[in-house]
C-alpha cells in the first residue's frame, strides 16, 4: 500500500474568501506658511523669514532659531498677542521657525 503524504501538496479546493480593497486616506502632510519681516540691527533693516509649521502630533507651540536664552520670553509674547486677538490655537504641532537665526 502507497500513501502519499507530501506537506507541501497544494488542496484544490473552491475559493470561496473575497478580497476586499481596503482604501487608504491619503497622507495628510504638514501646512507650512512662509512670510518675510524685518528686524532692526543697529539702525539697518534686516530680512528675516518666518516659518510657520503645523504638523499632527502632541498639540505644543515651540519657536526655533533663537540662539539665546530669549527664546522662551519671544515664545511667550507670540504667544499671548495670538491669544489677544482671539487666535484659537488648533490641536497640532506648531513650529515657528525664525530664519537667519544668527540675528537673534
Amino acid at each position: 500500500m502507497h500513501h502519499n503524504y507530501s506537506m507541501n501538496a497544494k488542496q484544490n479546493k473552491p475559493n470561496n474568501t473575497k478580497q476586499v480593497k481596503v482604501k487608504q486616506k491619503p497622507k495628510e502632510e504638514a501646512i507650512v506658511n512662509r512670510l518675510l519681516c524685518a528686524t532692526l540691527e543697529g539702525v539697518n533693516a534686516q530680512v528675516v523669514e518666518v516659518e510657520a509649521t503645523f504638523t499632527k502630533g502632541l498639540p505644543g507651540f515651540a519657536v526655533v532659531g533663537l540662539a539665546s536664552s530669549d527664546i522662551q520670553e519671544a515664545k511667550e509674547r507670540v504667544k499671548s498677542a495670538l491669544l489677544t486677538n482671539d487666535f484659537i490655537f488648533p490641536p497640532l504641532k506648531i513650529t515657528i521657525g525664525l530664519s537667519p537665526s544668527e540675528l537673534f
